[in-house]
């Protein structure tokens, strides 16, 4: 009785490779871009003690109050190159960003920062939160959808 598979042995030990191949060629960018995507998510949640400190201590402070002396709690996050986050505001807008530069996660994300920017009330009495960035649009995949609007501005 012939073997009914000795025919196809020599072409599946070419086709195997092959596809393996192209499953890694498509399957690796996809896990690098969701990798990142995770460490980033990660930075962001790090900073929420920080929004949460500035949040609770807003309220108190004089209106022309300087921000960027308040005692926040700092990031807990290995992605990171600042041991606390930076707050970063304009004494003329009623803006607040909490920043921290990001580290070892992605090249194109290399040392670019990813922060909540507030925007205060006429009262200072509650901040509207959004993700920003100055990562260029090329490294908007391997941001969280809630920053890639700001990815390029």
């Amino acid at each position: 009785m012939p073997d009914a598979f000795a025919d196809l042995a020599p072409r599946m030990d070419f086709r195997l490779p092959l596809l393996l191949a192209m499953l890694l060629l498509v399957a690796y960018p996809a896990y690098t871009d969701y990798h990142a995507r995770g460490k980033t998510s990660e930075v962001l949640a790090a900073l929420m003690p920080a929004r949460a400190a500035l949040v609770r201590q807003i309220g108190s402070l004089p209106v022309d109050a300087d921000l960027r002396t308040l005692a926040l709690p700092a990031p807990d996050s290995p992605w990171l190159v600042t041991a606390r986050p930076l707050v970063l505001t304009q004494p003329t807008t009623s803006r607040v960003r909490l920043a921290a530069r990001l580290s070892g996660i992605h090249p194109a994300l290399e040392q670019r920062f990813l922060a909540w920017e507030g925007e205060l009330d006429s009262g200072r009495h509650s901040i509207r939160w959004q993700c920003v960035t100055d990562a260029d649009s090329t490294a908007w995949r391997h941001l969280p959808e809630i920053c890639r609007h700001a990815a390029g501005t």
